[in-house]
C-alpha cells in the first residue's frame, strides 16, 4: 500500500500515475473535497472557475498525457483577445506599439539581449536593475502581481522564474514554449474527471496526523486510522508538513488572494479581452481583474473576477470591486450577481535563496526517509505544468 497526502491537483496526479502502473494506494484528503484552490463556484449563474483558466503546455508533456490519458480534450484559447495594463489612472493596452511603452521601448529590447549576471535577487530589483524601474513599474511588477500576488521585494528570482536568471532573454522568447490551452469546462473539469476515475482510493474529511519511519516503512496516522506505507507521498505545503516529521523545516510564506465575481445578464461595451493587470503605482489591494465572458464563445451575459491581494472581509473586498469597476473600467451598472471567495495562503512566495535551501532540505529527507516523496508547490512552483509535470 502507497500513501499519497493531500487530494490537489499534485495528489491526483500522483495517484493517477499509481492507478495506471496497477499499484494499491489511499489518498487522504483533510477536508470535504478535491481540487485544492482549483474548483467552481456552484449555483453561479456563470461558470466561474477558481484557479486558472488556461495553462501553458508543451505537446507530449506529462501534464498534455494526463489530459489525453482521462478523456478530456484540450483547444487554444480565444484568439486576439487584448491584455491591459492600469498605469498612471489610465487603461493600457499592452503591445510593443502600445503608449504604455512611450519612454521604455530601449529598456525593454535592451534587456532581451543583456547578460544576466549570476546569484540569486528578489523578481523586483532583478526587473528595475536589468530593465529600469519604470519598465518594473509598467510591465515587471503588474505581470508578478498577476502571478505571484505580490510585487516581488523578497520572492526569490532563481525559484520563481529560473528563465530569467538564465539569460539573455531573447532565448526564451524564441525558445520551445508550451502553447497556451484551455479545456472544455476550466481546468476544474480535470479534477473532476480525476475524481470520477479515482474515488474509490480517495478519502475525504481525514487527515493525516504524522508520519514515523520504521524498518518495514512509514507508520502513517490519519484521524481515522494507523496504517504502514511501503511509499508515501505527500503534496502538503511545507508549513502543513512541518507538524508531521520530527524536525524543524524551514518556513516559505505564502500569499493569499481575495477574489470578487460578478455578473451582468446583458453584455456591458466596457469588457473587451482578457483581462488587466494593475501597476504598483496605483495605490490598493486590486491586483487586477479577468473577463471570464470574454473567455467563452456565446456567453450572453457578462462575467468578470476582480483580484485582492490579502484574505480581505466582505466589506472590504466589495469595495475595493467597486472601486476597479468605476475607476479602472468606468462601469456604473450595478452587477445582478455577485460573490467573494477567498483562497488563503493560495500562491507560495519563495524567499531569496530558497534554492540552495531547497536542495538542503530535500537531502535532509532523503537521509531522514527515503520513502518519503515530496510533491507540491512547496518544492516544483505554482503552476499547473509544474505540479503535474514533475516525476517521482
Amino acid at each position: 500500500m502507497q500513501v499519497i497526502i493531500g487530494g490537489g491537483i499534485s495528489g491526483l496526479a500522483a495517484a493517477w500515475r499509481l492507478k495506471e502502473k496497477g499499484e494499491p494506494f489511499a489518498l487522504f484528503e483533510a477536508s470535504h473535497r478535491v481540487g485544492g484552490w482549483i474548483g467552481a463556484i456552484e449555483g453561479a449563474p456563470f461558470p466561474f472557475p477558481l484557479g486558472p483558466r488556461t495553462v501553458r503546455c508543451q505537446e507530449g508533456s506529462e501534464l498534455s498525457q494526463l489530459i489525453a490519458a482521462v478523456g478530456l480534450e484540450t483547444k487554444p484559447p480565444k484568439r486576439g483577445l487584448k491584455r491591459f495594463i492600469y498605469w498612471n489612472q489610465t487603461l493600457y493596452p499592452f503591445s510593443l506599439r502600445s503608449p504604455l511603452l512611450k519612454g521604455i521601448r530601449s529598456d525593454l529590447l535592451y534587456g532581451l539581449f543583456k547578460p544576466v549576471p549570476k546569484g540569486d535577487r528578489s523578481v523586483a530589483s532583478f526587473f528595475r536593475d536589468h530593465f529600469s524601474p519604470e519598465m518594473a513599474e509598467r510591465l515587471g511588477i503588474p505581470f508578478l502581481r498577476g502571478v505571484f500576488g505580490q510585487e516581488g521585494e523578497a520572492l526569490s528570482v532563481e525559484a520563481s522564474f529560473p528563465w530569467l536568471a538564465k539569460g539573455p532573454l531573447i532565448r526564451y522568447l524564441f525558445g520551445k514554449r508550451g502553447k497556451f490551452l484551455s479545456l472544455e469546462g476550466g481546468v476544474n473539469s480535470l479534477v473532476q474527471k480525476l475524481e470520477s476515475l479515482l474515488h474509490q482510493e480517495i478519502h475525504l474529511e481525514e487527515k493525516v496526523l504524522s508520519l514515523k519511519s520504521l524498518p518495514e516503512g512509514i507508520e502513517v496516522m490519519t484521524s481515522k486510522r494507523v496504517l504502514t506505507a511501503k511509499k508515501v507521498f505527500s503534496t502538503l505545503p511545507l508549513p502543513h508538513l512541518a507538524p508531521l516529521v520530527p524536525f524543524s523545516l524551514p518556513s516559505i510564506p505564502y500569499t493569499s488572494i481575495t477574489s470578487l465575481h460578478f455578473y451582468w445578464e446583458k453584455k456591458l461595451d466596457a469588457i473587451e479581452g482578457f483581462g488587466y493587470l494593475v501597476s504598483p503605482q496605483e495605490k490598493g489591494a486590486v491586483l487586477g481583474a479577468i473577463f471570464d465572458s470574454e473567455l467563452i464563445s456565446g456567453s450572453k451575459g457578462t462575467a468578470m473576477t476582480v483580484m485582492l491581494s490579502g484574505a480581505l472581509e466582505e466589506k472590504e473586498a466589495l469595495q475595493w470591486g467597486n472601486h476597479a469597476l468605476k475607476n479602472h473600467l468606468q462601469i456604473k451598472e450595478h452587477p445582478d450577481w455577485q460573490k467573494v471567495t477567498v483562497a488563503k495562503e493560495a500562491i507560495p512566495s519563495y524567499p531569496i535563496g530558497w534554492e540552495t535551501t531547497k536542495k538542503n532540505l530535500l537531502q535532509h529527507f532523503k537521509t531522514w526517509e527515503p520513502r518519503l516523496v515530496l510533491l507540491g508547490t512547496s518544492f516544483f512552483g505554482p503552476s499547473l505544468p509544474h505540479l503535474v509535470c514533475k516525476n517521482f
